[in-house]
């Protein structure tokens, strides 16, 4: 450990994080935590973070992997700080929520280091989007609207007519140009009919300037909205080119016609959705087909509150595809859901995976 965190040559402190890497345990994830300060530049940053990843992937207990981040918060500079949420946010435990929501209701700082994490937050909760409408409430509209909106929509435990159900409650606050535009982007990214019907409403509005940022994006989500399945018994094998890229980074996670999946996923900002139409209680299993050339990156697939870590299938290129299964879901209410696929482990500007396909293999 202090090896790797003395001013040696870049080598040796490599060779320091490889060790730490394969011989030390979970209980030294604060301890090397403290040492961010020392990997601020590359290659070693990313080395460093490798390092502190596959230590939490020791960790099978969530809550405490978020035991042991938590506090880095505190001392961690503005280099580290959004790196260390990141790390939180992927922790895959209902616990990192409580942080987040609490870092929202913190005023100055804080709270704006909160609000730059969210685009890299798993799974947010009611919780969390609960927090950010406080703050909506008693703050700037302009900040506050658009978070506020991208985050309800990201609930998963929310059916897509209990999104909208939330939307509606932030429309008093879309009462600006850049807020109104922040809304209806925020509206934009999702792929539900109900989404639809509340965008055709809104650009039929009274509210004028609203209506006209609607419906630069009604194609969009008409598009999206087609895409949008009903699951049957049986194998349904949902494609690359229907899913819905959510990303705050321009160009990342794309769908490629030419090779037909998912290519340039490199942010832990990108996430994958899929519209589903749950017509019953049911019980789905979920494959992924994947390719990735990088050891030690993960996923999480999560529908309807239930999360689950897969690692990615290391392949010999980025060409070769395998079938990768992520484990059963018990979907018991009916409605439109949406199937997140989100990062785990990785590493940034490097690919997490690729990905062509997943079916639901409804019982």
């Amino acid at each position: 450990m202090k090896l790797a965190g003395d001013d040696l040559d870049p080598a040796t402190r490599t060779l320091a994080l490889a060790s730490i890497k394969t011989a030390c345990t979970p209980t030294e994830i604060v301890p090397l935590l403290s040492l961010a300060i020392k990997f601020q530049e590359e290659p070693l940053r990313t080395d460093y973070y490798k390092t502190v990843e596959a230590l939490l992937a020791k960790e099978t207990d969530r809550d405490r992997r978020v035991q042991a981040l938590a506090p880095a918060l505190k001392t961690a500079g503005p280099s580290s700080q959004n790196a260390i949420y990141r790390l939180i946010g992927a922790t895959g435990s209902p616990a990192s929520h409580s942080v987040l929501a609490g870092e929202i209701s913190a005023a100055g700082d804080r709270r704006r280091a909160a609000l730059e994490s969210l685009k890299s937050w798993n799974a947010p909760n009611l919780q969390i989007a609960d927090a950010l409408f406080d703050a909506l409430k008693i703050g700037d509209h302009d900040t506050y609207t658009g978070p506020a909106a991208l985050t309800y929509s990201r609930v998963p435990t929310l059916t897509a007519a209990e999104v909208v159900a939330s939307l509606r409650k932030l429309l008093p606050f879309a009462d600006s140009p850049r807020s109104r535009s922040d809304f209806a982007a925020a509206l934009a990214t999702l792929g539900s009919k109900e989404a639809l019907d509340f965008a055709n409403e809104l650009a039929d509005g009274a509210d004028l300037q609203l209506a006209a940022a609607v419906k630069q994006e009604l194609e969009k989500l008409t598009k999206q909205q087609a895409t949008a399945v009903t699951l049957a018994k049986g194998d349904n094998i949902l494609d690359a080119s229907t899913a819905v890229i959510l990303s705050t980074e321009p160009g990342d996670a794309q769908f490629s016609a030419a090779v037909r999946h998912i290519t340039g996923w490199r942010s832990g900002k990108s996430r994958i959705a899929w519209d589903i139409i749950v017509p019953d209680s049911m019980t789905a299993e979920i494959e992924i087909v994947q390719s990735g050339v990088r050891p030690g990156n993960s996923f999480f697939v999560t529908i309807a509150g239930t999360s689950i870590e897969t690692d990615v299938a290391q392949t010999k290129t980025s060409d070769d595809f395998m079938r990768v299964n992520a484990g059963k879901f018990e979907l018991f209410r009916k409605g439109a859901w949406r199937i997140f696929i989100e990062p785990g482990r990785m590493a940034e500007k490097e690919t997490l995976m690729n990905i062509r396909s997943i079916t639901v293999r409804v019982k």
